[in-house]
């Protein structure tokens, strides 16, 4: 199966889904997009190159190709004024790529980049199987899931993942105890040691 796994910025998909592409690796022809390399309004001092390998460092780990890494560099939290520009970036992905399953942010996440994209991305993938995943700073109680994966095996491999970000470090919420805390919590809601949770949108079968 081939899978798109679609961010607003670095690190975004690595909080929501990496568990879930650690336990693929092998199983899927994993794509990753990222569509800000966050340069600017991003409130740390790092460079578009400092990010860039730091994601590059956590994409490896997660064992996607480097000729899948799809990298793009909308202006950090201005993404609804290039709401068109965004959603034509997407179509040329689906066409180039062809997924049959994405992976986004929820439409009702409360960061606008990440609402904007997800927005943009049902329009462009409509018919596709879609979930929303959570980036769980911004998710919050907006974000409902009926669909989870057990991710006890690959939590330590998740918060490795994570770690390749030294750029992201000084945030308040980036901390391994957080990441596995929230992947606890969900493991709860479904019966397992740790899990990651999605809101499926649409699949056919």
């Amino acid at each position: 199966m081939r899978a798109l796994y679609i961010g607003a910025h670095p690190d975004d998909v690595e909080i929501g889904c990496s568990g879930t592409i650690l336990k693929r690796k092998g199983e899927n022809e994993a794509h990753y997009a990222t569509f800000s390399l966050c340069e600017k309004h991003s409130g740390l001092s790092f460079t578009a190159d400092e990010l860039e390998d730091d994601l590059m460092r956590a994409t490896a780990k997660m064992g996607i190709k480097k000729g899948q890494v799809h990298i793009y560099d909308f202006e950090n939290t201005r993404f609804r004024k290039h709401a068109d520009a965004i959603r034509e970036t997407l179509e040329e992905l689906r066409d180039e790529i062809n997924p049959e399953r994405i992976y986004v942010h929820s439409v009702r996440d409360m960061h606008q980049d990440h609402q904007t994209l997800a927005e943009e991305t049902v329009r462009a993938f409509r018919l596709r199987e879609i979930q929303f995943y959570e980036v769980t700073t911004t998710t919050q109680g907006s974000f409902t899931p009926n669909l989870y994966v057990d991710i006890s095996d690959q939590l330590k491999g998740k918060t490795d993942v994570l770690e390749c970000y030294w750029t992201q470090r000084p945030r308040a919420f980036f901390k391994k105890e957080y990441w596995r805390s929230r992947a606890v919590f969900r493991g709860i809601a479904c019966g397992v040691q740790a899990a990651e949770a999605f809101e499926l949108v649409w699949r056919l079968e």
